[in-house]
């Protein structure tokens, strides 16, 4: 599961955080100005042989943990990363 600032949610499918409301789920809770930086479509998480991952899309940096994913690249997440995007959103992994 994944733990944003406003709640947690519990990985199922493919799911894209965003500000696009019209794309991700979590669209309208970033609409708000402490927000600006993350792209409509920011990146694509979802579950692959039992292993979270994340590929980046958006203009601004993700990171997880201390480590910068740039944008195209793909990173396995574990329980306990840190995912901070456009150093603005953080989200926690949790199995």
């Amino acid at each position: 599961s994944l733990n944003f600032p406003w709640g947690e949610w519990k990985m199922q499918d493919r799911v894209i955080v965003g500000r696009d409301y019209r794309v991700s789920p979590f669209g309208q809770h970033l609409q708000s100005a402490n927000y600006d930086q993350v792209s409509g479509v920011h990146a694509e998480l979802w579950v692959e042989d039992g292993a979270l991952r994340l590929l980046h899309v958006g203009r601004h940096p993700i990171q997880v943990n201390d480590n910068i994913v740039h944008k195209g690249h793909r990173r396995k997440l574990i329980s306990g990363d840190t995912l901070i995007f456009a150093d603005q959103l953080t989200v926690r992994v949790k199995s």
